[in-house]
């Protein structure tokens, strides 16, 4: 099996030392090979602490490594303080994206090896507002079509009802106690277009998971 390729920017705050936490945890389970800060290695994810959703943006803008990520070329698992990477199970994972679109590639790939690596189980959640309603066996056959074209091993289907999106994300991972979730960050129409401003970054601000941002590619 490939190793994974980390890349951990590093200043040597307990913020680093969280990633590299994190890293440790992963590689119980996977076969990882980490990095600090170098752009040449071709990472297959990066991992990094942030105090806040700004932080993000302002140290990556500084960094030898941002060519690495650009417009989140890689994953990255973004890091609250105060999350216990090492208690972490990784056992419940929460996925959100658009279930209409399908991806290829290491991007959905690496969700699932984690999954699979740590005996996990994808839930993908749907929002449900009260015009949904009388499309919700639609909505259910999607997602199960979505989850089965990724050959996903063991997954759940919830339908939430609950709004605004934003909120009921971060209210959902809270009550399903999730142990990660992965957002899709790149789409110029419904809840990949939402995600890719406030709302992937209110979950950032408001939850100790870690939170994996990633771009999902369509197939051609």
């Amino acid at each position: 099996m490939d190793n994974i390729n980390i890349l951990i920017p590093t200043d040597f705050s307990p913020l680093s030392e969280q990633a590299l936490l994190m890293a440790d945890k992963l590689s119980e389970k996977l076969p990882v090979k980490i990095h600090l800060a170098a752009s040449e290695i071709e990472a297959d994810l990066v991992i990094m602490g942030t105090k806040a959703s700004d932080d993000f943006t302002k140290f990556i803008s500084g960094w030898e490594a941002q060519p690495v990520i650009g417009n989140y070329k890689v994953p990255v698992i973004r890091l609250r303080p105060g999350t216990d990477n090492m208690k972490l199970k990784l056992k419940n994972i929460l996925l959100i994206t658009d279930f209409e679109y399908f991806g290829k590639g290491v991007q959905i790939n690496l969700v699932k090896r984690i999954a699979e690596a740590f005996n996990g189980t994808i839930h993908l959640l749907q929002i449900i507002k009260e015009s949904d309603e009388r499309y919700i066996d639609i909505i259910e056959a999607q997602m199960k079509f979505f989850a089965e074209e990724h050959h996903f091993e063991r997954f759940e289907i919830h339908l939430y009802r609950d709004y605004p999106v934003s909120g009921s994300i971060e209210n959902f991972s809270k009550e399903a106690e999730m142990d990660m979730v992965c957002i899709r960050t790149q789409g110029r129409k419904g809840i990949g277009h939402l995600l890719f401003g406030n709302i992937a970054e209110r979950i950032v601000n408001h939850t100790c998971s870690p939170i994996l941002t990633f771009r999902l590619k369509q197939y051609a």
